[in-house]
């Protein structure tokens, strides 16, 4: 009780810039804002452990990724599986009806392309999991077209302030 008391008025701070975004948008900002909170990726399998104490395995990245996901309104699921033989634990979100696979504890030290919106197809070389225990990710939606939605944004943003008196 006393670290939810901690954690779920932390997440729902992380997320108050999120209002008014996107939903792909939504979800690239707390890939972000995971990789971003964890400094150490040897310990800690909560989201208390990734987003209070700064240390967390992929399992506490991808519960502290949920957690911020749905508290913004993204449909989130953890994926319990294999990386590369070993155990590890990542996404599967939902944005308008198509699914997408996201590691943020993959962009922990790359960029977030290296682990964000990701097809079942780009998934099977390094990852395996149970795909009759979760949905099928095909979505078209790419990190690019994401990114592209936020640049305009800042630009239009940057744009009125100029404008304004």
């Amino acid at each position: 009780e006393e670290r939810l008391s901690i954690l779920n008025p932390a997440a729902e701070e992380m997320i108050l810039p999120f209002e008014g975004l996107t939903n792909p948008e939504k979800a690239l900002y707390c890939c972000r804002d995971v990789a971003l909170s964890v400094q150490n990726t040897r310990r800690g399998s909560t989201a208390y452990d990734a987003l209070i104490l700064g240390t967390a395995d992929s399992e506490g990245c991808a519960m502290a990724y949920q957690l911020l996901c749905n508290l913004c309104g993204v449909d989130c699921r953890v994926v319990e599986g294999r990386m590369d033989g070993s155990i590890h634990y990542w996404n599967i979100i939902s944005i308008d009806r198509e699914y997408y696979h996201v590691d943020c504890s993959a962009c922990i030290e790359k960029p977030i392309a290296e682990g964000f919106l990701f097809t079942d197809i780009q998934m099977i070389s390094r990852y395996w999991w149970d795909v009759d225990k979760y949905p099928a990710c095909y979505g078209s939606l790419t990190v690019q077209q994401v990114m592209d939605v936020i640049m305009a944004r800042q630009n239009a943003e940057e744009e009125a302030e100029t404008d304004a008196p």
